[in-house]
């Protein structure tokens, strides 16, 4: 990737640069990288998406290893796999919507 030796000046008000900041850290990346991406037409939610991918996994396998430790009532059981299967379809909705982009 070349390096980046170029700076573009803008001038936005507080309120315009408090909601870039807000908007890049939603992005999980710096202002500049931020402002790059939407400059560019890039899609800044897809970082955030593929983070969000990644954490819903982690919660599922602290489900699973969960379900191994405890003896469960039926309604505990079934309050748990609600909660799993929760998990489950929303990492399925993301990764759906991270690999659409």
């Amino acid at each position: 990737m070349a390096k980046r030796t170029r700076i573009v000046n803008c001038k936005v008000t507080e309120q315009e640069l408090a909601r870039i900041r807000h908007l890049a850290d939603a992005a999980m990346t710096t202002t500049s990288g931020y402002l790059r991406s939407v400059a560019l037409s890039e899609d800044v939610r897809l970082r955030r998406m593929t983070a969000l991918q990644a954490e819903l996994r982690k919660l599922g396998g602290l489900q699973k290893h969960l379900a191994t430790l405890h003896d469960w009532t039926p309604e505990q059981r079934r309050q748990f796999d609600c909660v799993r299967q929760t998990l489950i379809d929303t990492a399925k909705l993301v990764q759906e919507a991270v690999h659409a982009r």
